[in-house]
């Protein structure tokens, strides 16, 4: 259930800013795009409370600005959450949290690039080597991340 709500906010997300030409814009508002479909029984204040009732249920600070999403396993993260997250928070113009999840990201990379796939609370990987959908979510984050606050190159 906790993963078809997180899906079901991250289409509504994607959706609702669907070209990257329209990035710029204020997150939440509802506007006409050229391509993809839009909700018309949703409103922008809709979107805002349920990404807020997700960030204060899954988002967890760390250490030196870092955030961690709980998984089921409420003391475990894995790579997917990281990647969920940052798809989400960069969509909510949540910058705070994006980078937090990005620094998290990083510490928990292997020698490859790529974030080990389940790591303990914010210390210790358990899980070794990356998850592909982890990584593409991460890789799309860093580049609307990029053509939104122009620092993620």
């Amino acid at each position: 259930m906790k993963k078809q709500n997180l899906l079901s906010i991250c289409f509504i997300l994607i959706t609702s800013l669907s070209s990257f030409s329209q990035i710029n814009q204020v997150s939440f508002v509802n506007s006409d795009y050229s391509y993809g479909v839009q909700p018309t029984n949703i409103g922008s204040s809709d979107i805002y409370d349920a990404y807020l009732a997700w960030r204060n249920t899954y988002a967890e600070t760390c250490v030196n600005g870092r955030y961690r999403i709980k998984f089921d396993t409420p003391s475990e993260t894995v790579s997917e959450g990281i990647g969920y997250g940052m798809l989400l928070s960069v969509y909510a113009n949540d910058k705070e949290l994006f980078d937090g999840l990005w620094l998290y990201y990083k510490d928990f990379s292997n020698n490859n690039g790529v974030m080990n796939w389940k790591i303990s609370e914010c210390s210790t990987v358990i899980g070794f080597n990356g998850a592909s959908d982890a990584e593409l979510d991460a890789a799309y984050a860093l580049i609307v991340a990029d053509k939104k606050w122009g620092q993620f190159r």
